[in-house]
């Protein structure tokens, strides 16, 4: 009869610490579940906040996009030189600079495939990659250049103007890679190479009415400031004695002069402008704008419309030739392939 005392007592010890390791095991469980909840709840929380803040991003860079081109539909809206549409084009020009920096801002937390393109005409992705291998960095190009490469392309392939372009893609053999070498002596973007390609369409002994001569069409006192011999009397001498009828030595003096404007400006495009309308002419423009310094661009320059026509259409015409030249089977010049 003891004996089964001490059974029954020892089924019960087990049996309540049985009961008792059952309610710890509960409870861990509640814990377990209210700490996995939580975390559970915490975890779509930040999800749910990160994608409404991911579409948030997303609405900003369509607006942004949306205000940048009312904005240059307003710059080129107006016209006139006088102090009131001047004052005019430089806040709207701020508010637009103002737009594309946030519009960069936004873009660098976005992925790649959820950044909407740019430019509403194809033709200004290509565009943009031309002058971004030129070295320029965080840009939109404006509506109005992408018109202005459209139209110089147009003007290119017309019939009676795409022989002149054939001939010049027929030379380009002859001296891309003396060019190329002595720019890259220079360190200079290779696509200066469309600077003869344009000015002279790679003749050599090219003459234009204000006494420009040569692959770069250099005028005898720029010439003279960088090392060529052009005798005073060099339109009755032999070409020879004109050293800028001579590609190699024009060239390493046209380099050298590419090479002090990109120094003082700074900017391919403002380069390529500079070269065509000179340094004192480009120094001019500079000193119409409020900050010469900061806005010390080509884009700045070329919206507020202080350039002559013909630089301020030069630089879309080297665009055009490079874009024409890199896709001639596109354009229709299929008989002078590389």
């Amino acid at each position: 009869m003891l004996q089964g005392g001490v059974k029954a007592e020892k089924v019960a010890d087990w049996l309540v610490g049985m009961s008792g390791t059952v309610a710890r095991a509960r409870k861990r469980f509640f814990w377990i579940g209210a700490l996995s909840g939580a975390v559970l709840f915490a975890v779509v929380s930040v999800w749910g906040y990160q994608n409404i803040s991911y579409r948030s991003k997303l609405k900003k860079q369509s607006d942004l996009l949306s205000q940048i081109h009312d904005l240059e539909i307003g710059l080129d809206g107006v016209v006139g030189n006088g102090v009131k549409s001047s004052a005019e084009k430089v806040s709207l020009l701020n508010k637009l600079l103002a737009a594309e920096r946030q519009l960069f801002q936004i873009r660098e937390k976005l992925r790649l495939p959820d950044r909407v393109p740019t430019y509403r005409n194809p033709l200004g992705a290509d565009v943009h990659l031309v002058l971004e291998e030129l070295g320029k960095k965080e840009f939109i190009v404006p509506e109005s250049f992408i018109r202005s490469v459209q139209e110089q392309i147009d003007f290119f392939c017309k019939p009676g103007n795409r022989a002149t372009l054939v001939k010049c893609f027929l030379r380009k053999p002859r001296y891309e890679a003396m060019i190329h070498q002595e720019l890259a002596k220079m360190k200079l973007p290779l696509d200066f190479l469309y600077i003869p390609m344009q000015e002279s369409l790679l003749d050599s002994n090219a003459l234009s009415g204000n006494s420009a001569r040569g692959l770069w069409q250099m005028v005898p006192e720029t010439a003279r400031d960088f090392d060529l011999r052009v005798p005073v009397d060099w339109e009755t001498r032999p070409s020879l004695e004109d050293e800028r009828t001579r590609p190699h030595l024009a060239t390493k003096a046209a380099a050298k002069y590419l090479h002090l404007l990109y120094s003082e400006f700074g900017d391919a495009a403002l380069t390529l402008a500079a070269y065509n309308a000179g340094g004192n002419k480009m120094r001019r423009g500079l000193s119409q704008i409020d900050d010469p310094v900061n806005d010390r661009d080509f884009w700045y320059l070329y919206r507020m419309g202080v350039m002559q026509t013909e630089t301020h259409d030069y630089v879309p015409r080297i665009i055009a030739m490079i874009l024409i030249d890199r896709n001639r089977d596109k354009y229709g010049f299929k008989a002078t392939s590389h």
